[in-house]
């Protein structure tokens, strides 16, 4: 087989969710010719394979590649996936802003735009976590993926609008945002199964911002009793895939949190642990709720209380973990925060999640004890 043929080979099975034979025949692409669409299927390939260090690496290099080649509106899009992926994965903000400043040089050049400015505009929006103000901006990307029929540009846009909608207090509002741009991933209307993932991630973190993990439990259901040649319509025509595998291989710890909801505790304890043991390996950041916030909520329903100790440690105060804290120190007879004992001195810093800031005590209440009162939630079948 020549370049050629293993280049269509690997896009066929990208197009399929088989990210391994995808990456081996794109890797068997680039042996014998280098091209910018071989270097950019590689790195989609290995990013679904939770490489997403090799996967910038390689999208910056078939940015170089398009640029060369002349080919900026394709180089545009490049460039405002990895700001975007820089930002969510690893919280490099300097270099998300670089990319984003070059997306922004390149678009002043291009004969047509097409839907690329709103993109720019919603990889903006998402600097810092969701704020009311932030709203806006996504509002005007959402107006230009619907007036440009850029469906994935729609799903995200509403999915941002929404969750900050709800930092504002709007929680119909933003929800009915959420829902409808859930709607719009599961059914495939958009063209990239990777921001099935996305809009999921968010309503994640929005349910845990408003301890309400209800919300999330009709998709999650959904996802988990579904082939995804069904839950997923024309994104993934084959059925190689489950909607939880999908899932699991863009955010094991989102996909814990989905059948946690579900009750399955088995299967969500493995994808937790994963998650975890991948967040310490690589430092990569949470796309969504902390896993460690579920897995220590998994430990207290599991009654292993010491483990659980042992992983809330230097995370207590973490805004997605503060819930599953307060449900340990409750299981434990103890009052909220009070980890003087020597058991817990020692194991190094607190942290918080960059750009994450605490809400006032009185907005976090509530979820503390909506947390407290409905663990058995998630223990149904």
């Amino acid at each position: 087989m020549d370049a050629r043929e293993w280049f269509v080979a690997g896009s066929s099975a990208l197009a399929g969710g088989e990210w391994a034979v995808a990456r081996d025949c794109f890797e068997s692409a680039l042996s014998l010719e280098e091209s910018a669409e071989a270097l950019d299927g590689l790195a989609l390939a290995v990013w679904w394979l939770n490489d997403p260090d090799a996967a910038l690496e390689l999208r910056a290099r078939a940015f170089a590649r398009l640029r060369h080649d002349g080919r900026d509106t394709e180089a545009t899009t490049v460039a405002i996936w990895l700001a975007r992926q820089h930002r969510s994965l690893f919280r490099r903000t300097e270099m998300a802003d670089g990319w984003l400043s070059r997306a922004r040089s390149l678009l002043t050049s291009l004969p047509d735009e097409g839907s690329l400015r709103g993109w720019l505009i919603l990889a903006e929006s998402e600097i810092g976590p969701p704020h009311p103000r932030a709203a806006d901006p996504a509002d005007q990307a959402l107006r230009i993926g619907r007036e440009r029929g850029d469906r994935d540009l729609e799903i995200m846009a509403l999915t941002r609008r929404g969750a900050c909608t709800v930092t504002g207090g709007g929680i119909a509002e933003g929800l009915s945002d959420l829902h409808e741009a859930m709607t719009a991933a599961t059914s495939g209307e958009g063209h990239d199964v990777q921001y099935v993932g996305e809009a999921l991630c968010t309503l994640m973190e929005v349910a845990g911002l408003i301890g309400d993990p209800g919300v999330v439990e009709p998709w999650a259901t959904f996802m988990v009793g579904f082939r995804s040649s069904y839950a997923f319509g024309p994104l993934l025509p084959f059925e190689t895939q489950s909607a939880t595998d999908l899932i699991s291989a863009f955010c094991t710890g989102c996909c814990g949190g989905v059948y946690l909801v579900t009750g399955r505790l088995d299967a969500a304890e493995e994808q937790l642990v994963r998650a975890v043991a991948q967040m310490a390996r690589t430092g990569l950041r949470p796309r969504c709720l902390h896993p460690v916030a579920d897995l220590v909520a998994l430990r207290v329903l599991q009654g292993r209380l010491e483990e659980a100790e042992t992983l809330i440690a230097g995370f207590e105060n973490d805004l997605d973990c503060a819930p599953s804290a307060a449900a340990l120190d409750l299981a434990l007879g103890r009052p909220p925060g009070d980890r003087a004992d020597p058991a817990c001195r020692g194991r190094g810093p607190r942290h918080h999640r960059p750009g994450r800031r605490h809400p006032p005590a009185a907005r976090r209440a509530p979820r503390l004890r909506r947390d407290r009162r409905d663990p058995p939630r998630l223990t149904a079948a």
